[in-house]
Order: C-alpha cells, then sequence, then structure tokens
C-alpha cells in the first residue's frame, strides 16, 4: 500500500497508529479443544509483524496486548498413548491464517503460514523433531555453544524466557531506528523509542527488505547470516521443537456454509529420533586425553610430574642449603708450610702475602 499520498493529509498528521489497531481489535469467537477432552484454548491477542494475532503458546501471555493476572501460563501437553493429538478450531466466521511453531516462540513476518479457505474443512499433520539441551552447556557461553538457553533471556526483552523470534524482532526494531528514528506500530512500545507516523512508516518502506532480511549490506537481496548482525546476535534456542509438515487436506462440508469454517492440525505419530545438544570435549577431557598420551608414549603419570617439580624446587634447594653448611670454616690467619724450598708463607686476613 503506498502511504506517500496520506502524508500531506492534516488529518493524518497526528495519527497515533498503535491505538488505532487496539481500536479495531476483535474477539476471537471460534471454539477450540484439544485432542478428546473438552478442554477449551486460551487465546491471548499478540501484536505481531504481521498484526494482531490470536495464540495459545505458553509465551503468548507474556507478550500479550492485554496484561497477564495468572502466577504462570499452562503448557499444552498430549500424552503418547492419545495419538493422534490433534487440535481442532470451530466456528471461525472469516477467513484466516495460522501458523504452527514452538510454544516458546510467536510468528513473524518470515513464518510459514496456512490459510483457512471459506465453505472448507483444513486438516494439516505434522511430525515435529525435538532438540533437547544437556546440562552441561551452562557452562559455556552463547558465544561457545552458538545459543541461547531458555532462562537467557535479554534484560530489555518483553517475556522471561529467551525467543529466537522475538529477539529477530528486537533487531528489525533497532534496524528501523538506525534507519528511520522511530519504530513501527506493530512493536511493543518503549519510552525510548517514538512510534512511526505516516511519514515514518514510508521511510521505513524504503529499507523494507534489509529490515526484514535482517541485513545491513548494500545488497538488497543478500540472505542474513543467523546471529550476525551488527545489531544483535540471535542465535538459536538450545532447547527447540521443530515441526515438519507431512500432508494437508480440504474437505468441502455443506454444514461449513451457515456454521463457519473449520482447520485441525494433527501429530498422528511421534518420531523415534531425538537430538541432544552437549559437550564433545570439555576442558576436563582435554586434561584427560593429555595425562594418558603423556603415559602411553612417555611413561610418565601425575606421580611423575610431581617428582620433576620438587626435584626441580623443594630438592635443589635442600641440596643448595646443605652444601653450605657443610663447607669448612676458615682461620683469617693461618700458616702453611712449603717443604721442598723451606719456605713459610703467612697469609694474612688483608690478602697481603709475606716471606
Amino acid at each position: 500500500m503506498n502511504l506517500t499520498r496520506f502524508v500531506t493529509e492534516p488529518s493524518f498528521r497526528n495519527l497515533n497508529l498503535q491505538a488505532v489497531v487496539k481500536e479495531i481489535n476483535f474477539n476471537f469467537d471460534g471454539y477450540s479443544f484439544v485432542s478428546y477432552t473438552t478442554k477449551d484454548l486460551e487465546y491471548h491477542s499478540v501484536l505481531t509483524e504481521e498484526g494482531i494475532c490470536f495464540s495459545s503458546s505458553f509465551l503468548a501471555p507474556y507478550v500479550s496486548l492485554n496484561p497477564y493476572t495468572k502466577s504462570k501460563a499452562e503448557l499444552i501437553v498430549c500424552k503418547y498413548h492419545e495419538l493422534p493429538c490433534f487440535v481442532r478450531v470451530l466456528g471461525i466466521p472469516r477467513q484466516l491464517k495460522y501458523y504452527i511453531h514452538s510454544p516458546y516462540e510467536i510468528p513473524d513476518s518470515r513464518s510459514k503460514s496456512w490459510t483457512v479457505l471459506e465453505s472448507l474443512a483444513t486438516d494439516t499433520y505434522f511430525t515435529f523433531l525435538s532438540i533437547e539441551a544437556h546440562p552441561s552447556l551452562k557452562d559455556l557461553r552463547p558465544q561457545q555453544r552458538k545459543c541461547y538457553l531458555r532462562e537467557e533471556a535479554a534484560p530489555d526483552s518483553e517475556s522471561p524466557f529467551y525467543s529466537f523470534k522475538l529477539c529477530q524482532m528486537d533487531c528489525r526494531r533497532k534496524l528501523c531506528m538506525k534507519y528511520c528514528k522511530c519504530v513501527p506500530h506493530f512493536y511493543m512500545k518503549r519510552a525510548d523509542q517514538p512510534v512511526c507516523d505516516l511519514k515514518g512508516l514510508v521511510c521505513l518502506s524504503k529499507y523494507a527488505n534489509r529490515i526484514i532480511m535482517l541485513n545491513t549490506d548494500n545488497g538488497p537481496e543478500a540472505t542474513p547470516k543467523p546471529g550476525l548482525t551488527q545489531e544483535c546476535e540471535c542465535y538459536p534456542s538450545c532447547a527447540e521443537t521443530e515441526y515438519i509438515l507431512q500432508r494437508t487436506f480440504y474437505v468441502m462440508q455443506k454444514e461449513l456454509l451457515l456454521s463457519g469454517m473449520r482447520y485441525s492440525w494433527y501429530l498422528d505419530n511421534y518420531p523415534k529420533i531425538a537430538v541432544r545438544r552437549r559437550v564433545i570435549f570439555s576442558l576436563e577431557g582435554l586434561l584427560v586425553s593429555l595425562g594418558g598420551i603423556a603415559s602411553f608414549f612417555v611413561g610418565s603419570s601425575i606421580i611423575s610430574a610431581i617428582e620433576f617439580v620438587y626435584f626441580f624446587t623443594i630438592r635443589l634447594l635442600r641440596r643448595v642449603i646443605t652444601h653450605k653448611a657443610e663447607q669448612p670454616t676458615r682461620d683469617p690467619k693461618r700458616i702453611r708450610f712449603d717443604l721442598s724450598k723451606n719456605t713459610v708463607f703467612t697469609v694474612s686476613s688483608n690478602n697481603m702475602f709475606s716471606t
């Protein structure tokens, strides 16, 4: 949409776009349930780069537009013996897009979506790959392990947990400030960052590709390297879940013409393989390996190393002290006879010799 023609309009000069977004917000009227239970999902309105979304993820309450009153959010779980695990949403009055992602994430402008069409029942089937984090990763810095733990959220983050998507959104926020000195209305407002008006949005449209792709170079089509921008370091989460699409079905149902649209997503099989991030070679392992190599090739051990240090320090010092103690005392004045020449030498204390 070209916003240039609206910039000069007097009625749009002091327009608060964030307030407008909240005014046109609507409620989610659909009914949803998990698997074979009657438990309804709790949705939270979240302001994302795609606009206002309704999310039921574990992270959503912490970044919601409405204050969260509970002490802790609930995580939706499925048990292994309850396959297939699915979520079904009924009674949707309008066409929409939905996203499937980790419970500790929210969608951004580069997330894949699926569209629910009118008068169609949409069923999508997924499998997933789970990546776990070994406790030994806590001993490494994020720059060493190239990932962040969930509890390593940024101090100024809206969420108490680290989120790769939120980190990238924060990067784009910083790029917006760098290029146009303002941030778009679909980001959470901060006191030190003014919200863009129409003139600011026109400015951001010139750098849209760079901001979306997190590219600070001059090339408009350059692909960003993950975590390596001038504004931030967004490494992936050490523990994450990746959902992989298997198949999608669209079914025409007559009853949906009156009751609205329906969609479901399924996990019909659990993977038999899990990935774990762990430290392969630590400092302790290095010391053990060096000790084993030295013992195998040189025939040395820890006792040999201690003996080596002992020989050149304590033992050497003791020999020096003992050697000094065993030296005989000398008189300052003594007489020595030379029998071959019948000469007597008198050695005085002032190093003067006389015959």
